[in-house]
């Protein structure tokens, strides 16, 4: 597996050295600041999925994770930003060790963000994957 993506920009097929599909994510934000959210594969591009390993489901899981934890980190930077006015300057003021410190320092913030916030998503998003699962089930308990 490589570390370094394909070059951008990414054109939604299926090429030589890579595969591309898309992902629509809604996301809804109740009166109580509750947040919400589901996603869907555009029809078109159901059977181009189809021909991932596991039919897309663990590259789908991994991205939105990836992404979530992106927009973590970068609100894990604001947050820090807004504590801290010189942090991004002394990121990029610092040689590369020092650039490390500063990721060490936010991949930290994050991670105790995640750990804290987990428990109380888990039971929705449980409920949630058992009801994509009853949706997409003949009805019968071993069909899983």
């Amino acid at each position: 597996m490589s570390d370094q993506p394909p070059e951008q920009p990414w054109e939604i097929g299926q090429h030589e050295d890579y595969t591309c599909f898309e992902l629509k994510v809604t996301i809804c934000e109740d009166a109580d600041g509750g947040v919400w959210s589901d996603h869907r594969i555009p029809a078109e591009q159901t059977d181009l999925v189809q021909t991932l390993s596991g039919g897309g489901a663990r590259q789908i899981a991994h991205a939105l994770l990836l992404e979530a934890v992106r927009r973590e980190a970068f609100c894990g930077v604001l947050v820090e930003l807004s504590k801290d006015g010189g942090y991004l300057e002394r990121y990029l003021k610092a040689d590369e060790e020092g650039k490390r410190g500063v990721e060490r320092i936010l991949a930290n913030a994050g991670l105790a963000y995640l750990v804290e916030m987990l428990p109380r998503l888990m039971p929705g998003v449980s409920r949630s994957v058992l009801s994509m699962l009853s949706e997409q089930s003949p009805g019968k308990p071993d069909s899983f």
